[in-house]
């Protein structure tokens, strides 16, 4: 028996969210205990041209909503990307996880070997929906879910990876 589209995107995008908003409270907690402005950390990033913990954050969260529909086929949600708190980030991401978790799955049955197309700021590319989900949309949730947990490790909050992880309970 094959594992289908949804049995791969859905708990992973939602668990990570999930974990994403859990780092969030423990930042807010930290900034609060520790009398640190919330902003120092949300415009913090690793190099300078790399995109700040905000940013980040969005990005995870509009991978995983637009991995879900793509390969549902359906119009992929837009974001005005002007999230200028913790607290706007929360939001987001609840919007984001209620989006992945909300996508209904019968449209993605049976499309691994769909046709689809991807447009990113330096290529069109193509891709089977098999193919986009497991090398291009799961590496980009990936990489700036882990980027936004190293800046929240920068920036001395004790987040770890249990953290980063979450909770299979968060499916």
């Amino acid at each position: 028996m094959s594992t289908s589209l949804d049995q791969i995107a859905v708990p992973l995008f939602s668990q990570t969210l999930a974990a994403q908003a859990t780092e969030i409270d423990m930042a807010i907690k930290h900034c609060r205990d520790n009398n640190v402005d919330p902003a120092t950390i949300l415009e913090s990033r690793l190099a300078p041209d790399m995109f700040t913990y905000t940013q980040q954050v969005q990005r995870a969260s509009f991978h995983a909503c637009q991995a879900m529909a793509k390969l549902a086929d359906i119009d992929v949600p837009e974001f005005a990307d002007d999230e200028s708190s913790f607290e706007d980030l929360k939001v987001r991401i609840k919007t984001a996880r209620d989006f992945v978790r909300g996508v209904d799955v019968s449209l993605l049955a049976g499309r691994e070997d769909a046709a689809m197309q991807v447009q990113t700021r330096l290529a069109l590319l193509d891709f089977t929906c098999r193919d986009f989900l497991l090398h291009f949309a799961i590496p980009q949730v990936l990489f700036h879910s882990t980027t936004a947990h190293g800046l929240l490790r920068n920036a001395g909050i004790d987040v770890g990876k249990r953290h980063f992880l979450g909770s299979p309970d968060d499916r």
